[in-house]
């Protein structure tokens, strides 16, 4: 959701004070005189005599001198001096809120090319249809926060240890108005597809928490997977506010996650959180398990993106997100399809958070 004019407004004059005077508070104190025979006064009484014509306006032109203040910000922390060390969180503290806010207003600012990136064809329909579904899950209740979670249709012990965990623990407390769901794809065609199917059927009708789609469920389909995930919540919860989506191999802090969601949803509306990888590269090894050939993806590297093992994110960021992927030529690697390239496209930032973590839990 985008912000309203008049919102906007407000939130950069009160982050521009906020700003202004937490960090000319703080270099001032931190300069211990060095460089800081410049009072405060001076500092916010710049020449003001040309203002911007419009919010778009103001916007870029805070966006320009908030990054100048971030640059100065992190390069102050990297000092070693006593002062640093003793303000050094509050100012670290105050780089992160300001680069989340950074990150909505130009979301906002990007709004006309999001627009009209999401005017263009549909080019992936995903209108594969549910084998198995919970249509009616978000309409009984009111629902907040809703954990997905990817599934393979063999992996009944393991979905049994979410039901059993922290999630399950967090569901089953009716005051924090939570589902859990897996998502399946149908097991492969072979000698145990009936037994696999079978198993699947009784779990439906003793837990009632499996969405199984109609495609065949094997690693490279990982793609539509996420994909059937993201229009699942698009379509069928779209009233819920939070998405959790965790494998269900790995095992999480949930009460820390949750918290870490809430808390950036504080300052954005669209966001995804996770462990985030930078300037990783494609595998042109054919004997690689993540080979991605150059026709399929000619690029060197890949966008940041976030590993799939655990991501939260806003219900808005899913709709948008699946709105992405019909529009986005695919690749098979889904976490650098989804959160790299798709999330690129309509400007959604990729955070990290020491609370969202995750460990892949002994077979």
């Amino acid at each position: 959701m985008l912000y309203s004019k008049q919102k906007v407004a407000k939130a950069v004059l009160v982050l521009i004070f906020f700003t202004v005077v937490l960090i000319g508070i703080t270099l001032v104190s931190l300069n211990n005189g060095r460089n800081g025979t410049r009072s405060l006064r001076s500092f916010v009484s710049e020449d003001t005599s040309t203002s911007p014509e419009s919010i778009d306006e103001a916007l870029q032109y805070f966006i320009y001198g908030a990054k100048y203040l971030l640059a100065a910000v992190k390069s102050t922390v990297s000092d070693n001096s006593a002062n640093i060390t003793a303000v050094s969180h509050s100012i670290t503290v105050v780089k992160d809120r300001m680069q989340m806010l950074l990150s909505e207003f130009e979301h906002h600012l990007h709004r006309t090319e999001i627009l009209s990136f999401l005017s263009l064809p549909v080019i992936n329909n995903h209108n594969f249809s549910y084998i198995y579904n919970r249509e009616d899950i978000c309409s009984k209740k009111a629902v907040k926060l809703v954990f997905v979670v990817p599934s393979a249709p063999g992996n009944v012990e393991k979905r049994q240890t979410v039901r059993k965990g922290s999630r399950g623990d967090y569901v089953r407390k009716n005051a924090n108005n939570t589902i859990l769901l897996f998502f399946l794809g149908k097991p492969s065609p072979g000698s145990n597809y009936l037994s696999l199917q079978t198993k699947i059927d009784e779990e439906v009708k003793e837990f009632g928490d499996i969405i199984q789609a109609d495609f065949e469920d094997v690693y490279s389909n990982n793609r539509l997977k996420s994909v059937s995930m993201l229009r699942w919540i698009s379509t069928y919860c779209s009233t819920a506010k939070f998405v959790i989506r965790a494998d269900d191999d790995v095992n999480i802090t949930t009460v820390e996650v949750v918290s870490a969601l809430e808390r950036a949803a504080e300052t954005l509306s669209n966001f995804i959180i996770g462990h985030k990888l930078i300037a990783d590269r494609p595998s042109r090894n054919v004997k690689n398990k993540y080979y991605l050939s150059k026709k399929e993806y000619p690029p060197p590297t890949f966008p940041p993106y976030l590993l799939g093992g655990l991501l939260v994110y806003p219900v808005s960021t899913a709709k948008l997100l699946y709105q992405a992927a019909l529009r986005v030529k695919p690749i098979w690697l889904e976490d650098v399809y989804i959160t790299g390239i798709c999330a690129t496209k309509v400007y959604i930032p990729i955070l990290s958070d020491p609370g969202v973590v995750f460990q892949h839990r002994k077979s």
